[in-house]
Protein backbone atom coordinates (compact mmCIF):
# COMPACT_ATOMS: atom_id res chain seq x y z
CA UNK A 1 0.00 0.00 0.00
CA UNK A 2 1.53 3.27 -1.22
CA UNK A 3 1.66 6.36 1.74
CA UNK A 4 0.19 9.67 0.72
CA UNK A 5 3.32 11.87 0.59
CA UNK A 6 3.17 14.31 4.08
CA UNK A 7 1.19 17.62 3.66
CA UNK A 8 3.18 20.84 3.32
CA UNK A 9 1.80 21.42 6.72
CA UNK A 10 2.80 18.23 7.91
CA UNK A 11 6.33 18.91 6.50
CA UNK A 12 6.40 22.51 8.41
CA UNK A 13 5.47 20.88 11.56
CA UNK A 14 8.13 18.35 11.39
CA UNK A 15 11.17 20.85 10.44
CA UNK A 16 10.41 23.13 13.06
CA UNK A 17 10.03 20.65 15.66
CA UNK A 18 13.32 18.86 14.95
CA UNK A 19 14.89 21.97 15.08
CA UNK A 20 13.51 22.80 18.91
CA UNK A 21 16.02 21.77 21.66
CA UNK A 22 14.31 18.54 22.69
CA UNK A 23 12.15 18.01 20.07
CA UNK A 24 8.89 18.68 21.59
CA UNK A 25 6.09 19.32 20.29
CA UNK A 26 3.10 20.46 22.87
CA UNK A 27 -0.68 20.39 21.87
CA UNK A 28 -2.84 22.36 24.41
CA UNK A 29 -6.83 22.55 24.04
CA UNK A 30 -8.11 25.70 25.98
CA UNK A 31 -11.94 27.02 25.58
CA UNK A 32 -12.24 28.10 22.35
CA UNK A 33 -8.92 26.81 20.51
CA UNK A 34 -6.41 25.31 20.15
CA UNK A 35 -2.28 25.48 20.05
CA UNK A 36 0.09 23.24 19.02
CA UNK A 37 3.19 24.85 20.17
CA UNK A 38 7.41 23.80 19.35
CA UNK A 39 10.61 25.55 18.74
CA UNK A 40 8.85 28.90 20.52
CA UNK A 41 6.43 28.62 17.05
CA UNK A 42 2.35 28.54 17.64
CA UNK A 43 0.81 26.69 14.87
CA UNK A 44 -2.81 27.16 14.17
CA UNK A 45 -4.52 31.06 14.22
CA UNK A 46 -6.32 32.00 17.59
CA UNK A 47 -10.37 32.00 16.79
CA UNK A 48 -9.69 30.26 13.40
CA UNK A 49 -11.30 27.20 13.56
CA UNK A 50 -10.27 26.08 10.20
CA UNK A 51 -6.54 26.76 10.43
CA UNK A 52 -6.83 24.95 13.98
CA UNK A 53 -8.07 21.82 12.47
CA UNK A 54 -5.76 21.83 9.61
CA UNK A 55 -2.69 22.09 11.96
CA UNK A 56 -4.16 19.21 14.27
CA UNK A 57 -4.62 17.25 11.27
CA UNK A 58 -0.52 17.83 10.61
CA UNK A 59 0.01 16.62 13.80
CA UNK A 60 -1.93 13.83 13.57
CA UNK A 61 -0.19 12.55 10.51
CA UNK A 62 3.46 13.02 11.84
CA UNK A 63 2.04 10.56 14.71
CA UNK A 64 0.32 7.82 12.54
CA UNK A 65 3.18 7.89 10.38
CA UNK A 66 5.56 7.25 13.61
CA UNK A 67 6.90 10.37 13.01
CA UNK A 68 6.38 11.79 16.10
CA UNK A 69 5.23 9.66 19.01
CA UNK A 70 2.99 10.54 22.61
CA UNK A 71 5.20 11.43 25.52
CA UNK A 72 2.56 12.55 27.88
CA UNK A 73 -0.69 14.39 28.62
CA UNK A 74 -0.01 17.24 25.93
CA UNK A 75 3.36 16.46 24.65
CA UNK A 76 4.63 14.54 21.90
CA UNK A 77 8.28 14.01 20.76
CA UNK A 78 10.12 13.61 17.21
CA UNK A 79 11.14 9.87 17.06
CA UNK A 80 14.64 8.51 15.09
CA UNK A 81 12.06 8.20 11.96
CA UNK A 82 11.11 12.09 12.66
CA UNK A 83 14.49 13.13 12.22
CA UNK A 84 15.09 11.06 9.30
CA UNK A 85 12.10 11.97 7.43
CA UNK A 86 13.25 15.50 8.36
CA UNK A 87 16.84 15.26 6.69
CA UNK A 88 15.25 13.91 3.72
CA UNK A 89 13.37 17.08 3.50
CA UNK A 90 15.89 19.09 3.30
CA UNK A 91 18.52 17.22 1.47
CA UNK A 92 19.42 19.02 -1.33
CA UNK A 93 18.27 17.61 -4.73
CA UNK A 94 21.45 16.23 -6.63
Amino acid sequence: MLRKPLSEEAKELLLEAVQDKGGYVIRRRYFGGLEIKTNNRTFGEQGNPKDQATWESALNKLRLRGLIHFQSREIYRVTKAGYKMAEALTKPDD
